[in-house]
Order: C-alpha cells, then sequence, then structure tokens
C-alpha cells in the first residue's frame, strides 16, 4: 500500500504544481517501496539522489512562481523549502558515508512534512498566485 496517497484535498488549483505535488508524492512512496524491500545501498542511493532533485527542482519552480506575483510569505516559504532540502542532503550524505541504515521512519518523516507543507504552505499560496494570474507552471522538472 502507498504511503501517500493523492486526493482533492492536496490540490491547489494550480495544474502544474498539482502535477509536480503528485510526483513527489509518487517519490516518496518509491523511496518508501523502496527501503521496505530492502533494495540494495546503490538502489536506495539513487531513489533518494532522485527525489532531492526533483524536490529541488519543484521548489525552485514554486518559488519562482512566488517571486513573480510577489508572495508577501515568500521569505518563510523559501525558508521552510531550506529546512527540508539540508535536513534530506544531510541523511543522503550521511547514507552515503556511513554504513548507517534508513528506515521506514524516514520515509514517513518525508511523507508528514511534505503532506503539511501541501496543506498549510502550498495551499496559502495557492489562491494569492490565481489571483494574480501568472503564466501557470506547464513543464515538470527534468
Amino acid at each position: 500500500m502507498a504511503l501517500m496517497l493523492w486526493s482533492d484535498q492536496y490540490r491547489t488549483g494550480l495544474p502544474g504544481i498539482d502535477r509536480e505535488h503528485q510526483e513527489l508524492f509518487q517519490c516518496v512512496n518509491a523511496f518508501d517501496e523502496a527501503l521496505r524491500q530492502g533494495l540494495n545501498r546503490e538502489q536506495v542511493a539513487e531513489t533518494i539522489e532522485f527525489l532531492i532533485h526533483y524536490t529541488a527542482n519543484h521548489f525552485s519552480k514554486e518559488e519562482i512562481l512566488l517571486a513573480r506575483t510577489a508572495y508577501p510569505g515568500l521569505r518563510a516559504h523559501k525558508a521552510r523549502h531550506a529546512e527540508l532540502m539540508e535536513h534530506v542532503t544531510a541523511m543522503a550524505q550521511t547514507y552515503q558515508l556511513t554504513q548507517s541504515v534508513l528506515t521506514v521512519e524516514v520515509s514517513q518523516f518525508l511523507a508528514d512534512w511534505l503532506s503539511q507543507h501541501v496543506l498549510k504552505d502550498d495551499l496559502a499560496y495557492a489562491s494569492w498566485v490565481k489571483s494574480t494570474s501568472p503564466p501557470p507552471l506547464t513543464q515538470s522538472p527534468s
């Protein structure tokens, strides 16, 4: 069973953002599944790297969108993004440099953080962004 299930409660009404959030849910689910299946270190590391790169690209696009619309909460939003990226990057570095074992608690942390971030922070900016009518985010990260 998937750790994170997409539902309308997470929908911002910004198609590009929603599509990328759905992808992030899938990334966290893939990471959780890799841990639960006991994949080898290289496979888990590849999953972590993909998650980090996708998340960083998504956060960057989101921050550009918020800057273009002069969102008043941009500084705080960027700080929350930076906190997660620091945490996940440190976790990945520790995993690569040591023989530490990642547990499903890590994927639960990511799922909880992402869920709360979308519900609290991203839904908060969605109405602001829609009211300023910027060009939509249409491309997914590569």
